[in-house]
């Protein structure tokens, strides 16, 4: 552990300044500071580069390359990317004393220690592992088992909810034949996969349990907030209103009072809307099949009977006004809770 928290607090150091950087160029030159320390780390910052420029191509670089071509896609490479290029082995550099008298022979030797390290002896479900080629699931089974079952619920639901509303934004995008999809959701799955996906190969070196996929904890913590966060709401929306009313009249400590109404005023909103609108849709109906059958009975009578036809459309039609106006002002009473 003493390399592993270090590098999954630096790979999502590394990822939030490329997301950054995408619109402040300080952040992207940071990306390549950070990515030099993940290097000094631990070597699944090897892993980065190929992860931040597969997201970029996907979500930005394709819809850059149709409309500007080749040229257009060069001139469109983040700043974070020529800064990781430059920076990050500068900074590896200087934090190695080694490096300084013979760089490639002790670069050589860092990359061919990592790939023909040694197998642990590991056990997983009973069997002792010791050699390849070890079980595609092995990293889901062990983060399932050591990850309290509470968050692995809300991690599974958020990376599936993302996955789902990502799919349905690129159906979407194809229908109406867009270039791309652009999507910060689309970062936040690939770097919760892309340490257990590089551990799930069978011939890749184990060494360990679930330190190796760390850094893919912090993106799937993220998502499994986002569920719950989404889940809370839901469910605070559509409480009934009168609890939330007597507990925010009935309370005395004044932080928990103000709680109760915040509550209140969310569960009243939703309802006021939907009401609302239902309410509104429901009266117009109902007001232009009033209209229609008036019409049909003021046909052939005389200007008189017309002038009470418009009398009574007219009273109608204020009567829609003003029912308007209250489903409107019901909607808007607790709105600015919503956003």
């Amino acid at each position: 552990a003493c390399f592993d928290f270090p590098i999954c607090a630096l790979w999502l150091l590394v990822v939030y300044a490329y997301w950054r950087g995408q619109t402040n160029r300080n952040w992207g030159w940071a990306t390549g500071v950070l990515f030099g320390l993940a290097l000094a780390t631990k070597h699944n910052a090897f892993f980065l580069p190929p992860t931040l420029v597969a997201h970029w191509l996907v979500f930005h670089g394709v819809e850059t390359l149709q409309k500007e071509g080749v040229k257009g896609l060069w001139r469109a490479i983040p700043v974070a990317f020529w800064s990781m290029a430059t920076l990050g082995p500068l900074v590896f550099y200087a934090h190695w004393p080694l490096m300084w008298r013979d760089p490639r022979g002790t670069l050589e030797f860092w990359i061919r220690f990592h790939l023909q390290h040694v197998h642990y002896a590991w056990y997983y479900l009973g069997d002792l592992m010791r050699e390849p080629p070890f079980p595609i699931e092995y990293p889901f089974v062990v983060t399932a088992m050591t990850v309290p079952l509470p968050l692995v619920v809300a991690m599974v639901t958020g990376y599936g909810s993302k996955v789902v509303s990502l799919a349905r934004g690129l159906k979407s995008a194809l229908a109406q034949k867009a270039l791309s999809v652009h999507s910060d959701d689309g970062l936040l799955l690939l770097n919760g996969l892309v340490s257990i996906a590089i551990i799930a190969g069978p011939q890749v070196p184990h060494f360990g349990g679930e330190k190796h996929w760390m850094p893919s904890m912090p993106f799937l913590c993220l998502l499994g907030a986002m569920a719950i966060e989404r889940a809370s709401r839901a469910a605070l929306e559509w409480q009934p209103t009168e609890g939330w009313r007597q507990r925010a009249l009935a309370e005395t400590d004044p932080r928990t009072a103000l709680q109760a109404c915040l509550c209140l005023a969310r569960a009243t909103a939703a309802r006021a809307c939907d009401e609302g609108d239902g309410g509104d849709q429901g009266r117009a109906a109902g007001d232009r099949q009033e209209r229609r059958a008036d019409t049909r009975r003021g046909r052939g009578q005389g200007a008189a009977d017309e002038r009470g036809t418009g009398e009574s459309e007219g009273g109608g039609e204020r009567q829609v006004e003003s029912g308007g106006e209250k489903g409107a002002e019901q909607a808007g009473h607790g709105g600015w809770v919503l956003g």
